[in-house]
């Protein structure tokens, strides 16, 4: 197999012909070796030594793969699936990116007056709240502006229509609110509920501020549509660099987010704003790190809860290799996962490795995963992925398996 892998088969071949191997590649042998019969040990403990678990670890000083159990089969990543998102948005939108949502007036003015409809474009920002909202109504009154003689418009076009990714049923309006390009406090009313048209529900919100700010709207009933080109642009709010974005998404591992990242990456660097190019997009900048493993992967959504996205170990230790060897994203990156005993979905598992653990969790029905970065005591740097796709699988026994692991890592 052509895939790049320092194996313990050869350095065992050096030593049985004679070659000269330095002390320190020989430790560095035997304890790839204990790493095996630890991980081995660890698997057999709790049940999972069938061809559901796949794990390879990665060494990051030189990208090689340093240890592959059924590490190029195929397997349900779960919401480790968010690293093949983050990293190509990291890489296409850049980490400083902000999306950008505009008012736009389509007419003229005449003294205080608009004459015309006024368009809330949507950028596809999943962290666009009533804050903006409200921000954008006072700088139309900051303009002078104190009548719109036509309506309020919300243009959501800078997305796809689809609300949804492409997920079983019985996740549709549970592991996500309505995806959209203009998403009001994530498509969701005060209440909690999704909301049912979320360009008309965004637009009765700038309605209500411009009303509260003083400024009169003639016609009472919203509407939506794409905003024709050549309108004046009469407010504007930028969101949260994408770092932080990102962040949130893989600390919380949070589908909406994730999934309205994936359709901006199909927006911003795609020429469309799906799920489908979005991830395709993605898997495009994921491929180079991939070696062999690339026509393996296969990227159906952004969050990871669709069944037929397909990864293997091997990928995902790869894939964060190198991001961590690209300067451009390395830092998000690591800054977007949960740290080990601290923070996020991780906050609780290993706190005694808190700060040498950065981690990706994912949950579903029979699958559970974790894939992330680990500090040796010797201070070697590792990528890991442990997926299991195990019928009638245990959580308590998936992650007391997975935290041996990085026990293990964490001892070299």
């Amino acid at each position: 197999m052509m895939r790049r892998l320092r194996t313990l088969v050869l350095a065992l071949g050096l030593l049985a012909i004679g070659a000269p191997v330095s002390s320190a590649a020989a430790h560095q042998t035997a304890q790839d070796a204990a790493l095996a019969r630890g991980i081995a040990k660890a698997l057999a403990a709790h049940g999972f030594t069938g061809l559901g678990t796949g794990i390879a670890v990665a060494d990051l000083a030189t990208g090689d793969v340093i240890y592959q159990r059924n590490g190029a089969r195929p397997l349900l990543p779960a919401s480790t699936e968010k690293l093949f998102t983050t990293v190509g948005a990291l890489t296409t939108l850049r980490p400083d990116f902000r999306f950008a949502t505009t008012v736009v007036g389509v007419g003229s003015r005449a003294g205080a007056t608009w004459h015309g409809d006024l368009y809330l474009v949507g950028s596809g920002d999943p962290t666009f709240s009533s804050y903006d909202i409200d921000a954008l109504a006072m700088q139309i009154k900051a303009r002078g502006i104190q009548r719109i003689s036509g309506r309020i418009r919300g243009d959501e076009t800078v997305f796809d229509a689809s609300r949804w990714g492409p997920w079983p049923a019985r996740y549709i309006g549970v592991e996500s609110p309505p995806l959209s390009g203009l998403a009001l406090d994530r498509d969701t009313t005060t209440n909690g509920r999704d909301v049912a048209s979320p360009s008309h529900s965004a637009a009765r919100a700038l309605r209500r501020a411009l009303a509260h700010a003083g400024v009169q709207v003639g016609v009472r009933f919203v509407a939506g549509g794409r905003a024709p080109k050549g309108g004046l642009v009469l407010a504007r709010v930028q969101s949260e660099p994408l770092w932080r974005i990102v962040r949130f998404m893989d600390r919380h591992s949070d589908n909406f987010t994730a999934e309205m990242v994936a359709k901006a990456i199909g927006a911003y660097a795609g020429g469309s704003g799906t799920t489908a190019r979005g991830m395709h997009v993605a898997g495009e900048v994921a491929a180079p790190l991939l070696g062999e493993d690339a026509p393996l992967v296969h990227l159906a959504d952004g969050s990871g809860l669709s069944h037929a996205n397909r990864t293997t170990a091997g990928a995902l230790a790869l894939l964060l290799a190198g991001a961590a060897a690209n300067p451009a994203i390395a830092k998000p990156l690591a800054g977007a996962l949960s740290v080990m005993g601290a923070n996020g979905t991780l906050a609780h598992r290993l706190p005694e490795l808190r700060g040498r653990v950065l981690g990706k969790s994912g949950t579903l029905d029979n699958v559970s995963a974790l894939a992330g970065y680990v500090t040796a005591r010797s201070g070697r740097r590792f990528s890991f992925a442990v997926l299991m796709n195990v019928p009638a699988l245990s959580d308590w026994d998936a992650h007391a398996t997975q935290d041996a692991i990085v026990r293990l890592l964490a001892k070299r």
